[in-house]
């Protein structure tokens, strides 16, 4: 019959478009990395003749963006500093920034490393190898595909293991993986370590006001025991001001002044969609934190949320991605924090979420105050009915839609 004849038919036609597309790409595979390896090395001849340039290279499970701005704002007031924008991280995309970007009068590169496989940071380092280290910390984010947190701090480490030989080594002295890992990974390379409370380091932050209209922190700095002034940042967390400490301590180690630093620090801007405050009717504070969507970035996030005082606090969230197996036991711990701090949680519906309402309601949360939603689309509509004036409304992180 004719049906069968048009059936059998569409069947060799599927399986030929299929089998076209799988030949193209294996036929195609060499050429397309022949041109990345061609892109990959220019770059690098490009840097080899530009001997005038200091690199520093910033790594971590989590912080690397705050970091990288932070820094390239501070270290800009003393050199003619470059940063690789937005969330470029990869050797093709650092490589095309170097051949766009890093002009010849350039002094400084702030460059952040991605990782999500062992040997990621390690092809980094051959391409544009640190002159300063930067290990923001290590924590859970994307053990989905490294396995374990031995190997995500071995990976994220290679920025300290792969430097040049005299490179220095900042280390976030309050992460305690990166803290613990740093003695037997920097291969005799000085380490420094930065954080608040700090008393070895030059440079310190003290008095610290958390402003209740949410337009940061004021904090009184200092430098060899010296006052420099009273300051003002437009981060909500705290996290930003050992960021400016570590960066402060580069500076040092560059040959810059304190008055560049200075400078710096009162030029310092929020970065998007890292716990920045969006404008909102009927006196509403929303807090963006949609890029933060590890444990460590939802811990702070909670505990902004805890600082403000007299205030609603509705806290919203799909959930984290790639916690691989530890995905119970993060999002659980995350639901019991917040039971402390939330008076309302907002949830999407996934394979995540339930842990979180597992660890609220271990903590004895009301269950009156846990509304769930089946979609993000729902979920917003759901925020914008239930906020009231005054509240202060967190979104932490934003779930690619094959998440949910």
């Amino acid at each position: 019959a004719a049906w069968v004849l048009f059936a059998v038919l569409a069947v060799l036609l599927a399986y030929g478009f299929w089998l076209f597309l799988l030949a193209a790409a294996v036929f195609l595979w060499p050429l397309d990395f022949a041109l990345k390896q061609m892109v990959i090395g220019r770059a690098a001849a490009k840097l080899r003749a530009l001997s005038n340039i200091r690199v520093v290279g910033v790594a971590g499970s989590y912080g690397k963006t705050t970091f990288k701005n932070i820094a390239a704002t501070i270290l800009g007031e003393s050199f003619k500093t470059v940063m690789t924008p937005d969330s470029v991280n990869t050797p093709v995309g650092i490589a095309r920034w170097i051949l766009r970007d890093v002009a010849p009068e350039a002094e400084v590169l702030v460059v952040e490393f991605g990782e999500y496989y062992p040997g990621d940071i390690q092809k980094l380092c051959r391409l544009i190898p640190p002159d300063i280290s930067v290990i923001t910390g290590v924590n859970e984010a994307h053990l989905e595909r490294l396995g374990n947190l031995e190997t995500t701090a071995s990976t994220v480490f290679e920025a300290a293991v792969y430097a040049k030989p005299q490179a220095v080594i900042v280390v976030n002295g309050a992460d305690e993986l990166a803290a613990r890992f740093a003695p037997g990974s920097a291969g005799g390379r000085r380490t420094l370590f930065y954080g608040i409370g700090k008393a070895e380091t030059a440079w310190q932050v003290g008095n610290l006001e958390f402003m209740q209209d949410g337009s940061g922190w004021g904090f009184d700095l200092s430098y060899e025991g010296k006052s420099l002034g009273r300051f003002r940042v437009p981060f909500l967390g705290e996290y930003a001001l050992s960021d400016l400490i570590g960066t402060a301590l580069i500076a040092d180690e560059l040959g810059g002044k304190p008055e560049g630093v200075v400078r710096g620090v009162a030029k310092l801007k929020t970065v998007e969609h890292r716990l920045q405050v969006l404008p909102s009717e009927n006196k509403i504070l929303v807090i963006d934190d949609s890029y933060n969507g590890n444990p460590s970035g939802a811990a702070e996030a909670v505990k902004v949320l805890g600082r403000f005082l007299g205030r609603r606090r509705i806290y919203v969230t799909p959930g984290l991605v790639e916690m691989g197996k530890n995905s119970a036991a993060v999002h659980e711990t995350l639901g019991r924090t917040l039971a402390k701090t939330a008076d309302l949680v907002l949830l999407v519906r996934n394979s995540a979420t339930p842990h979180i309402a597992s660890g609220l309601l271990a903590a004895s949360f009301p269950e009156s105050h846990l509304r769930w939603f089946a979609s993000a689309a729902e979920l917003f509509a759901g925020v914008k009915t239930l906020a009231r004036p005054g509240d202060v409304v967190l979104f932490q992180n934003d779930w690619p839609d094959n998440y949910l």
